[in-house]
């Protein structure tokens, strides 16, 4: 098979895949912080929650369940796309659910939510993953 699209930036020819470089991953405990530093177009990111999490609830801060990823491939116009891993990775995808609150310069907001129907335990790892979009 073979695409062609030449609108904006992208160009797919003779090919059934897209490929997006630039691989980059980052990790962080919810204990300490709620923000990912992490430069690339696409990665994993790799959480360890605190304190149990019930199922409807957000992981993040108190205040607002932010979490926040930090980045300088990312403007304001981007499309930030965060996911869960499917259950046959490693680490289990346990059922989060990421919901985009704000994307400006450099920043991505999300609010992550247990749905995977129970409470999630306490220093449970849990990984997403990211791609960028521009």
């Amino acid at each position: 098979m073979s695409y062609k699209y030449f609108a904006g930036d992208i160009v797919l020819s003779g090919s059934d895949t897209l490929s997006i470089p630039e691989k980059s991953d980052a990790s962080l405990d919810l204990d300490g912080g709620y923000q990912l530093t992490v430069n690339g177009t696409r990665g994993i990111l790799t959480l360890t929650t605190h304190g149990t999490t019930a199922t409807g609830a957000p992981f993040g801060s108190s205040a607002s369940g932010l979490v926040e990823l930090v980045n300088t491939e990312i403007d304001t116009d981007s499309m930030v796309i965060i996911t869960s891993l499917s259950s046959s990775a490693a680490t289990k995808g346990y059922g989060i659910t990421a919901y985009p609150r704000l994307t400006v310069d450099n920043n991505h907001g999300f609010v992550m939510v247990n749905s995977s129907g129970g409470t999630i335990a306490s220093d449970t790892t849990i990984k997403l993953q990211y791609v960028i979009i521009k």
